[in-house]
């Protein structure tokens, strides 16, 4: 069992997999920002086309037991499954609340797989390397049920869950950015601009945060091809984790995403869409006002 707790495993970690993933992730997002087509707006729950398979089948599949809490380690072994059901065929990937593979997807999603990293006992830089790693997990398994979207499969539940949970995932990031300290010896030390002095997994995990906050809000969009209910419940995860992730950010981030929520206010058609839109683009303002009184009576 790979144990991605051991700093000598940590350490070892493929960068240029890495790499490849974020790269195909980009590559998703730009390709959906860009998209013309519109899609026809399902309101029946993700389960209607269920083909999935049963917990057995996944665990001879390779999937890791449900009987644990996942470590990183298994949740790398989980998206190496995925990707091995998706080259055969996109229809039998767990699904959300099924009754055949329901339980799975909540293992999948299960807040409890977060404790580990919340353990103090274990070096907060060997932790930072471990989240990493499930950051990237999921990114990969987004890469597959973004596939199955894209061919015609109802999995904008399934999505929204994996982005939800990810979301959450960096906020724990988003912390240790101020715990850290810059480590002369840790491997990627050559990340050149602001996170050249960061460890590669809180340097990766930073950039992250970004990339999928810009996914989240392209989701939201036409081109995302969500359900009226997946968006409501998408952005109901962002109003949770944008703030925290943009405290973590430069200044004026928060300003640049108000911006871009405007935009869409704008263009959004859905009333109880576009409401939630102007819920969390109200979240952000007061967080931007928030951070100037800071500043203004710290001087």
């Amino acid at each position: 069992m790979v144990d991605l707790f051991d700093p000598v495993t940590v350490y070892s970690i493929n960068m240029k997999k890495i790499t490849a993933v974020i790269c195909a992730l980009t590559f998703f997002v730009s390709a959906q920002a860009n998209a013309q087509s519109r899609f026809t707006e399902s309101v029946k729950t993700s389960v209607t086309k269920d083909e999935s398979l049963n917990v057995e089948a996944y665990r001879k599949a390779g999937f890791p037991s449900l009987r644990r809490i996942w470590s990183p380690g298994e949740y790398f072994i989980a998206a190496e499954a995925i990707a091995a059901l998706a080259q055969k065929t996109t229809e039998t990937l767990p699904r959300f609340r099924s009754s055949r593979s329901g339980a799975l997807f909540e293992q999948m999603i299960s807040r409890d797989n977060l404790l580990p990293l919340d353990n103090k006992k274990i070096p907060i830089q060997i932790r930072a390397y471990a989240m990493y790693q499930m950051v990237m997990s999921f990114q990969r398994m987004l890469i597959d049920y973004q596939d199955a979207l894209q061919k015609g499969i109802p999995v904008s539940s399934e999505i929204v869950e994996l982005i939800g949970f990810e979301l959450e995932l960096l906020e724990m990031g988003a912390g240790w950015k101020n715990v850290l300290q810059p480590s002369d010896d840790a491997p990627g030390n050559q990340y050149k601009g602001k996170e050249q002095n960061m460890p590669p997994s809180l340097g990766g995990v930073t950039s992250t945060s970004e990339m999928i906050m810009r996914m989240a809000l392209v989701k939201i969009g036409a081109s995302g091809k969500l359900n009226v209910s997946s968006k409501l419940r998408l952005i109901d995860y962002m109003k949770e984790s944008f703030p925290v992730l943009l405290s973590a950010m430069p200044k004026g981030s928060a300003l640049d995403y108000q911006k871009i929520l405007k935009s869409m206010i704008r263009n959004e058609k859905d009333k109880l869409v576009n409401q939630k839109l102007q819920e969390l683009q109200a979240v952000l303002g007061s967080q931007e006002g928030r951070a100037a009184q800071t500043e203004s009576s710290g001087r």
